[in-house]
């Protein structure tokens, strides 16, 4: 009896291995498109504010080759390899320097970590992309803030309070940014 149960496991075993290794695949030869446009399942649920189409032209040639790299770049956060999905997204900003998800997660990533200058330039330009994404203003804010680059933080809180002035948390931070400053008025 016990060899059947050892039979079993060994057999769910290899079938766990062979759906592991055999995800779905596209076939080869097949193009597909790259829809830049965030959506709910983004890597990065950046806050309560309506999610803008990025309206980019990349050249065809680079669709797929950029579509391959996220592939990729989602398989190494998967694994949990943060050092290879970094690289990967840099190589996609290559490509096109305006890729909403990439600059997500390198200007997150960075910010987490505590490098708020490598993380400004990937927020600066989230900014302009979705420009009335509040989260992308209220994370520029808080990279600039750990710069003590304070007038810039202000501004960039300004912004994100002007964009939605619902969360409380957007009027401290503003009020740590003028206490800093010494602006007691």
């Amino acid at each position: 009896m016990s060899w059947f149960f050892l039979l079993v496991a060994l057999l769910g075993i290899a079938y766990i291995y062979w759906k592991h290794t055999n995800k779905a695949k596209p076939p080869r030869g097949m193009g597909f498109k790259v829809d830049h446009a965030p959506k709910e399942d983004t890597l990065f649920d950046m806050g309560n504010s309506k999610k803008a189409a990025v309206t980019e032209e990349v050249v065809p040639d680079n669709e797929l080759a950029i579509a391959n790299l996220f592939r990729q770049a989602k398989k190494a956060l998967e694994a949990e390899d943060e050092t290879e999905a970094e690289k990967i997204f840099i190589q996609i900003l290559g490509l096109n320097e305006k890729h909403s998800e990439a600059n997500k997660y390198l200007g997150m990533t960075y910010l987490k970590r505590g490098l708020a200058s490598k993380a400004e330039p990937f927020l600066k330009i989230l900014t302009e992309l979705e420009s009335d994404n509040v989260s992308h203003f209220s994370n520029l804010g808080y990279a600039f803030f750990m710069q003590n680059r304070l007038i810039e933080a202000k501004e960039a809180y300004e912004s994100a309070l002007a964009l939605d002035s619902s969360r409380s948390g957007r009027f401290a931070s503003l009020a740590q940014v003028h206490m800093a400053l010494k602006e007691y008025d």
